[in-house]
């Protein structure tokens, strides 16, 4: 029974080991950007409002056609005519009414289009605030992503520099048993193992404080452990300028939303001489009346309501005196377009601005890592020859200092010149307008 049931549990282990295998699975950054995107309720609700915009669009084209309205109505007498109550209440058909109202405004100076029209605008600045909305959180999880990349190899690097002081120490102390180093060197050695004990210690802080941060992105309990697959090496470098700015200045929310507002803005300002000018209104209306009632007028006379009935009307108004309000408002609206034709040109300086400096910093970061690539490896031979020639007495132990020193500082200018020059394309992405999903495969 027991190897039976041995077997039984084997079968269930080997059946389960794929889904524990694809759950150990380094979590890569796409995946981090669909489960973020996922889990932000600024998305939802940026997707809400865009909703919104387009149902206020189809309220405005509604409002462009005829409307037609149905009513039916029927009167229970209580009382009679002399005013005295009705033991048994009773319909009167004489009470009962049924309507289909239909009415259309045909013309009104073009109001309705200039509502539909700032109602398709809200529409795209709905969208655009959407994009905006997606692409900060974009660049806070690639940053989160990164800076948990970049704790975790910092604090490596640490506790492997921890690890190799107390090595240090160990040596040390056979040395000094043995006669060949003093009393101060084995107390310098001591404590710069508790000083690598420290930075060891801050640099798990700063790990669980970025695993904290790319947890709460990702909705996840801040305390639970994440394996992300690392990079290997620096973006490409960025394209021409020129075509860079060119890609800004298209695909930019802040850019694109200072030209809606501009639309906006002149939008205004027909709006503003429409009031000014004269209005003509134009509509029509008709109403059928489905039981054709009959109105006493007079004793014995009696009139048929008219069936169907309809009319057409024309209204013209002309302003004549308003103190100059009218007049003002069209130089305000003049004013408010000035104001956002401004705003629109500093918004296309201040593309060109992040443009740059993010391609400055990616071509920084690039030259910087792999100066530091190659500089590592000589520090690395450089620290194990010294190491070496320390066990055997032959340099002292401020050589051995230096040499770990300058080991750790090229190790820590590569961490951060590699995760750097990925940050630096996540701004010059963003400074493009092209910070999106699709565009960390």
């Amino acid at each position: 029974m027991s190897l039976r049931l041995s077997s039984v549990l084997a079968s269930l282990l080997a059946a389960c080991s794929p889904v524990f295998a694809a759950s150990a699975a380094p979590l890569t950054l796409p995946d981090c950007l669909r489960l973020s995107l996922k889990a932000s309720p600024s998305v939802r609700s940026a997707a809400l409002r865009i909703e919104q915009a387009r149902r206020h669009v189809s309220q405005a084209v509604a409002g462009l056609g005829p409307r037609v309205d149905f009513t039916a109505g029927q009167a229970l007498l209580g009382y009679d005519n002399a005013g005295s109550r009705i033991d048994n209440p009773r319909y009167d058909d004489n009470t009962h009414a049924y309507n289909l109202t239909g009415s259309w405004t045909v013309f009104n100076d073009f109001r309705d289009m200039r509502a539909l029209k700032k109602s398709r605008l809200d529409l795209a600045s709905g969208k655009l605030e959407g994009t905006r909305t997606e692409q900060e959180l974009i660049q806070a999880t690639v940053q989160a992503y990164f800076g948990e990349l970049r704790a975790q190899r910092l604090s490596g690097v640490r506790r492997r520099f921890s690890e190799s002081r107390r090595e240090y120490l160990d040596v040390t102390e056979k040395l000094y048993k043995a006669g060949v180093r003093s009393y101060t060197d084995l107390l310098n050695a001591r404590v710069q193992v508790r000083q690598q004990d420290l930075e060891a210690l801050r640099a798990g802080h700063d790990e669980r404080s970025a695993r904290a941060a790319l947890n709460l992105l990702l909705d996840r309990p801040i305390d639970d452990p994440l394996e992300l697959a690392d990079v290997q090496g620096v973006p490409e470098p960025p394209a021409d300028f020129a075509a860079d700015l060119r890609e800004a200045l298209q695909r930019r929310p802040d850019v694109q939303e200072s030209r809606l507002a501009l639309e906006k803005a002149e939008l205004g300002v027909r709006g503003a001489w429409g009031e000014l000018l004269p209005a003509l209104t134009i509509d029509a209306s008709a109403n059928y009346r489905f039981d054709q009632p009959r109105v006493s007028v007079a004793p014995g006379v009696q009139f048929s309501v008219t069936n169907p009935y309809w009319q057409v009307g024309a209204k013209l108004s002309l302003p004549v005196f308003d103190g100059g309000a009218r007049w003002q408002e069209v130089k305000l609206a003049r004013l408010q377009v000035d104001l956002v034709r401004e705003d629109y040109e500093a918004a296309r300086r201040r593309a060109a601005s992040e443009v740059l400096s993010a391609r400055l910093d990616l071509d920084e970061n690039r030259q910087a890592w792999e100066m530091s690539r190659d500089e590592l490896k000589n520090a690395r031979e450089s620290y194990s020859i010294v190491r070496d020639q320390y066990r055997q007495g032959n340099v002292s132990a401020l050589v051995v200092k230096d040499a770990e020193n300058s080991l750790s500082g090229f190790e820590v200018s590569e961490a951060q010149a590699l995760y750097g020059a990925h940050l630096a394309r996540v701004e010059l992405l963003k400074a493009k307008g092209l910070l999106a999903p699709e565009m960390f495969p």
